[in-house]
């Protein structure tokens, strides 16, 4: 549900959305590094996940005077997973990590590594409930018992998905005549931190703001330049991130500070 609308003869735009997604039958795919076989990666995919994702879009453009232009955008998202099973194609993840095993026998499943622990239901019990049957024991498979994962924090929290986002900015045109025109203009956007990956909780991006400036001449023939700063900050923020082999990361970094100038023809 929301709305479009403009008001003050156009000099006030204002856009809003509520919205409340729900999706069942996710498969939810997680990788670890596995600490009893060196160099080695277990991924495990979970079928039949649920996430809900309710959320709010805002956005205002407002031009009080003639040549400002203000700007301002607001994004909510809490996106989560709800429980779901650890492995639905084997023995749950204890199968994996330690065949002929369970959690309980073989507990050595909880070394970690990277100040982190594997999550399984000896190291972290917090995250797992187990699977009932229809008498309220609970579901073994394999002789291993089965679990649902929650995630930190009750639910799971989808990677590189912020809860919250926001964006402002101001840019003023200069009119120079028969010249064209000269427009400065500030962007700023806020970024209230993702995940990276649910096998580790302290694997994340923390929140971060980046700043461009920007300074554009247009002639009235279509040729403008533009001189520009991006993430002024100079902010390391990390894109996208994996559990590789070895127990290491592997991942993508957005770009440093970075300056320069733009040339262009408007046809």
């Amino acid at each position: 549900i929301g709305m479009k609308a403009k008001f003050f003869d156009s000099k006030l735009l204002l856009n809003i959305a509520a919205f409340y997604n729900y999706y069942t039958a996710l498969q939810v795919q997680t990788s670890f590094a596995n600490p009893l076989v060196p160099n080695s990666v277990v991924t495990v995919a979970g079928n039949g996940a649920t996430n809900k994702s309710p959320g709010v879009d805002l956005e205002i453009v407002a031009k009080p005077v003639r040549g400002l232009t203000i700007n301002f955008a607001a994004n909510y998202l809490r996106s989560r997973d709800d429980p779901f099973p650890i492995s639905a194609f084997s023995n749950g993840i204890c199968g994996i990590v330690a065949p002929g095993g369970t959690c309980t026998t073989r507990p050595e499943v909880g070394i970690g590594f990277n100040s982190g622990f594997l999550p399984n239901p000896v190291s972290n019990p917090e995250l797992f409930v187990p699977i009932r049957n229809a008498d309220g024991t609970q579901l073994v498979s394999g002789g291993v018992p089965q679990f649902l994962t929650l995630g930190y924090g009750g639910k799971s929290r989808v990677q590189n998905s912020p809860d919250i986002t926001l964006r402002a900015g101001i840019a003023y045109e200069i009119d120079l005549g028969d010249a064209g025109t000269l427009t400065p203009e500030v962007q700023s956007y806020f970024n209230g931190g993702y995940i990276l990956s649910r096998a580790l909780i302290n694997f994340q991006q923390k929140s971060y703001t980046k700043t461009e400036l920007r300074l554009t001449y247009q002639n009235r023939n279509g040729l403008s330049l533009q001189a520009f700063v991006e993430n002024l900050e100079d902010e390391a923020v990390i894109g996208r991130a994996t559990v590789s082999n070895g127990g290491a990361f592997s991942g993508t970094f957005a770009a440093p500070r970075t300056y320069g100038l733009r040339l262009g023809y408007r046809f």
